[in-house]
């Protein structure tokens, strides 16, 4: 082939292929379609799968939360020691679509600690934003953490799960993550409070930990016992450690007297009656 039929062979390519890419689009091609069209097409059927994917999802989480609030009525009505079964029939499903939702009963009982947890967190930081004197702040944040105990004590015993060996390993993880959390809220407000009245607070996160660890222990005794009324073991219990926190104070005035610390020792011992009357049952 000479270098002049080449050539022409490659023009005439360029031209079918200039043509081809420029013809003017009819109002419908051989596919029923512009090229306009096409991609309108396209775009409407992507918005509908994610407006159906979004639906599904809607509908997951709605049934999810009405399955909750079945279990929970449930749990109240039969106890924490209700089986699966009797769970998924109080939802109106079998235990398989119960699983599907939840994956097994450790799902299902982390679900509701999440919700128990935020509702105790909830009126925790309530109780400890509240503008009381040093020692009702003691009291009322006790009373707020043992009354969500006594409000739903058949919820609170299923999700620590005393009454089910199987799940002992999954245990410690959501007592323990609850005990820290609101460990932590409470290391917050009462290291503030000891700055204000120039207490050392190093220590507070421990010390905070350890008074939450206390309290959980005795709420939880006191849930299965009740062997006296709540108000009587949170004056105990708030005695305790309200005495230990003027301990520190009177320690910090020993050594430095004069300071803001000695408000916190000239602090009124006075009933908890008030505080315990403002939380309400």
């Amino acid at each position: 082939m000479t270098l002049h039929s080449t050539r022409s062979s490659n023009q005439a390519e360029q031209v079918q292929f200039y043509e081809l890419a420029h013809r003017p689009t009819h109002p419908t091609g051989e596919d029923g379609f512009t090229l306009e069209d096409t991609a309108a097409s396209r775009q409407a059927r992507v918005h509908a799968r994610l407006k159906e994917r979004e639906s599904s999802d809607q509908i997951r989480k709605r049934k999810r939360r009405y399955y909750l609030e079945a279990t929970k009525a449930c749990v109240r009505a039969k106890g924490p020691k209700v089986s699966m079964e009797e769970i998924a029939h109080a939802c109106g499903i079998t235990k398989p679509i119960l699983y599907r939702h939840f994956g097994d009963r450790a799902g299902l009982v982390q679900a509701l600690a999440d919700q128990f947890a935020a509702e105790m967190f909830e009126q925790i930081d309530e109780a400890l934003n509240s503008q009381l004197n040093p020692r009702d702040l003691v009291m009322a944040t006790i009373d707020t953490y043992l009354r969500q105990l006594d409000k739903e004590p058949e919820i609170y015993q299923f999700v620590t799960q005393r009454s089910s060996s199987n799940l002992q390993g999954h245990l410690p993880s959501i007592i323990g993550n609850f005990q820290r959390e609101v460990g932590r809220r409470v290391a917050v407000v009462m290291g503030e409070k000891m700055r204000e009245f120039s207490m050392d607070s190093g220590g507070v996160e421990p010390l905070a930990q350890g008074i939450v660890g206390m309290v959980h222990s005795a709420g939880d005794w006191w849930v299965e016992r009740r062997s006296m009324p709540r108000e009587r073991l949170v004056t105990y219990i708030g005695d305790l450690i309200w005495h230990g926190i003027v301990g520190m104070a009177s320690n910090k005035v020993q050594k430095t007297p004069g300071t803001k610390v000695e408000k916190v020792v000239n602090v009124q011992e006075q009933s908890s009656e008030n505080t315990l009357g403002k939380t309400g049952d």
